[in-house]
């Protein structure tokens, strides 16, 4: 398994995980952020006369 580091003991990797978790998170909010302003302006262009 890829991330079979994560189950052990060992704490040399923690570093490595922190940076993992944290780049999945800017991802995410990048995303969701993104797809909030798609949804702003398709809602303001629909509503235009």
């Amino acid at each position: 398994m890829i991330f079979r580091f994560m189950l052990s003991d060992n704490l040399e990797s923690a570093p490595y995980i922190k940076l993992l978790a944290d780049a999945t998170l800017r991802t995410i909010r990048f995303k969701l952020t993104l797809s909030m302003l798609i949804n702003l302006v398709a809602i303001t262009l629909s509503d235009a006369p």
